[in-house]
């Protein structure tokens, strides 16, 4: 007899349909039973060999002279020849003797119950296979490990208007006091550092004991959503139950995993839990690999293990290609840095740092944006910002680095590819940018800029781009502010008028106001008289509130005054502003437009600070210039107005608590 399973035990060779057949060719006179198990593996396999056992013994104990040798069971994906077709000379038919009826009978029960079987038995075995493949992966065991609900520190606002803690259920793996790590039902390790008693109860992080099998009823009870993580929390949670003796729950929650895979994805209906499992999570760790190199606290080193400890769990998943890509990187990250040159030229100084830029620790500006190099804890010392510093000189280098694909530590997001750890080329690219003023949209059209930078020299060239409309007219007014103060203000004067985005004239106007000069403040004061775009507006009374504070606070409430209705997300900035800037007599008029703000808006009210942050302004170093927009110190009376003005937001909307918010509302 015959008969084989395969466990998974890779991904790149998924699990095909199998089935089990019952074949007694003498008997049906070469035709085959067909026990209709699907997706039947070795557990499955034995009962049909019990069955077929059974029914020899019965016959031969019986003294009945049956051909049984010729029975087989087996396990195939694809068809095969009956036993008869494989050897013609044996499909005779032959006479079956008195009294095989009811062995006939005991026959056809055995492989009946067999059918009926065959679903659970080829469930269970599913699940069986997707267990021995994820003890394979490593993971620390949770099976005596305590389980915890556990309170991270964040908070939510309740229907009923109280702040409540947001809580993760997980497995405690060790606990010095001060800090504890657990492990998470979606596999994710995290360290938690302990908050003393004296913190806001909704903010405070610890951890409680939970029953297991408790929590497991109330998952197996809870409608959860249907997604590839809820699937996985579910199989973690069933493992930790099977391990600690309890069957029951473990198995339903196993078979209730199986059932959320295929309603997240339709698609994947009859797909082997083991493959479900392994494409959910080979993702999940795909992506906190790329976080882990924005983490200055990982050390090139532990990036490496995590990069190897993937390709030894998933080899051939998806992601596999990303991931033996930043593996390669990381050599060069092991690898020395070379000393520094002595004595070199502007070039060689700026190659040297170029070799260094695969260590530059940025981040990215705010969800789906492009990543900002310069905000490398190093400050000036990092490569990125020494190479600003350098300058023009250094645009060659950068130039030649423009394909370079070595991972750094910086890591970014977009629409088009997700989270990423971005390249050296892409850094390079960027600061090329902050040099140039000019953000090249090949390498040889960046050394078209480099060439017209020599020739025409750097004043000429950013007094041109500076009156074109958009980021690139700002960010080459810039970069003229710094050479030529003078001749910016003219410039930024006829652009303003040619700009027709608020947005941008509004950036202009943040421009205006680091020049420290008679005409700027005078183009300020114009926009603010005359500013009918709220952006613009906003901008130009920060602009001018420190020389001017009356009058640019009554432009506000005149703007807010003219629009009586719903407030748009420009309109909002008014009143942040105010809300800032204000006074007493400013309460009703802010409570009464509080509920149409959102969640930052409402933070930014609570510490009463404006900024013209959503304005973006290159700063000298690369990074982003903020025009400060500092009030009078927070009194009394500015406390009392804060606090209600929360409250009243709270009365009308569902936000999140932050902790300015919770500040306040604590007294």
């Amino acid at each position: 007899m015959r008969s084989s399973v395969a466990i998974p035990g890779g991904l790149d060779r998924p699990l095909r349909p199998c089935s089990y057949e019952v074949r007694l060719d003498s008997i049906t006179g070469g035709s085959s039973v067909e026990a209709g198990v699907d997706e039947l593996t070795s557990a499955g396999a034995r009962m049909a060999e019990r069955a077929v056992e059974e029914w020899e013994r019965e016959h031969l104990h019986a003294g009945r002279d049956l051909p049984i040798a010729e029975a087989s069971v087996d396990h195939h994906t694809d068809r095969r020849p009956t036993t008869a077709a494989r050897h013609p000379a044996r499909s005779r038919n032959r006479r079956v003797r008195p009294g095989s009826c009811l062995a006939m009978v005991r026959f056809v029960v055995c492989t009946t119950a067999l059918a009926l079987l065959a679903g659970p038995i080829a469930a269970q075995a599913d699940v069986t296979a997707a267990r021995r493949w994820f003890a394979t992966l490593g993971y620390p065991a949770v099976g005596t490990v305590p389980v915890a609900e556990i309170a991270t520190g964040a908070a939510r606002i309740s229907a009923d208007g109280t702040p409540v803690a947001t809580t993760v259920a997980g497995f405690v793996l060790r606990d010095d006091g001060a800090s504890f790590s657990a492990l998470l039902l979606d596999l994710a390790e995290r360290t938690f550092q302990r908050t003393d008693r004296a913190a806001i109860p909704a903010r405070r992080v610890g951890y409680v004991p939970l029953d297991l099998e408790s929590l497991a009823r109330e998952r197996l009870d809870a409608a959860g959503p249907a997604t590839g993580v809820a699937a996985l929390e579910l199989f973690v949670l069933s493992e930790a139950c099977r391990t600690r003796g309890l069957t029951t729950p473990a198995d339903d929650l196993a078979d209730l995993a199986h059932r959320t895979f295929e309603r997240a994805r339709p698609a994947d209906t009859g797909r082997a839990l083991a493959e479900l499992l392994a494409r959910e999570l080979a993702e999940l760790e795909r992506l906190r690999l790329i976080d882990a190199f924005g983490d200055p606290a990982q050390s090139a080193t532990e990036l490496r293990e995590r990069a190897d400890r993937w390709l030894r769990r998933f080899a051939g998943a998806p992601g596999s290609a990303d991931v033996r890509g930043l593996r390669a990187g990381l050599e060069r990250h092991l690898a020395p840095l070379p000393a520094p040159p002595v004595d070199a030229s502007d070039d060689a100084l700026a190659r040297h740092l170029v070799a260094q830029l695969h260590t530059q620790h940025g981040s990215q500006w705010i969800s789906w944006s492009a990543p900002d190099p310069f905000t490398d804890a190093r400050g000036a010392s990092s490569p990125a910002h020494r190479l600003v510093a350098l300058g023009l000189p250094a645009l060659p280098a950068l130039a030649d680095a423009w394909d370079d694909a070595t991972p750094s530590r910086t890591v970014a997001a977009s629409r088009e590819r997700g989270p990423a750890v971005v390249r050296v080329g892409e850094l390079a690219r960027l600061v090329a940018e902050v040099i140039a003023g000019y953000p090249a949209a090949s390498q040889a059209e960046l050394l078209r800029v480099v060439d017209a930078l020599r020739d025409r020299g750097p004043a000429a060239v950013f007094a041109e781009g500076a009156v074109g409309t958009g980021a690139r007219g700002v960010r080459q007014a810039a970069k003229l502010a710094e050479l030529r103060p003078a001749q910016a203000v003219a410039v930024l004067g006829r652009s303003l008028a040619a700009e027709p985005d608020g947005y941008w004239r509004g950036a202009r106007i943040a421009l205006l106001a680091g020049i420290d000069r008679d005409d700027a403040r005078a183009l300020i004061d114009a926009r603010l008289a005359s500013a009918t775009d709220t952006r613009e507006l906003t901008a130009a009374a920060a602009a001018a509130f420190g020389r001017a504070p009356d009058r640019a606070l009554a432009a506000v409430r005149a703007a807010l005054a003219a629009r009586p209705g719903e407030l748009t997300g420009p309109d909002r900035a008014l009143l942040r502003f105010l809300a800032a800037h204000g006074g007493a007599a400013d309460l009703d008029l802010l409570t009464a437009r509080a509920p149409q703000l959102d969640r930052d808006e409402l933070e930014a009210l609570a510490d009463r600070r404006a900024t013209l942050d959503w304005f973006a302004v290159p700063a000298p170093f690369g990074g982003w210039l903020t025009l400060p927009c500092a009030g009078p110190p927070l009194d009394e009376r500015g406390h009392a107005a804060a606090r209600e003005l929360v409250r009243a937001v709270l009365q009308h909307r569902d936000l999140a608590t932050a902790p300015a918010v919770q500040r306040i509302l604590d007294g």
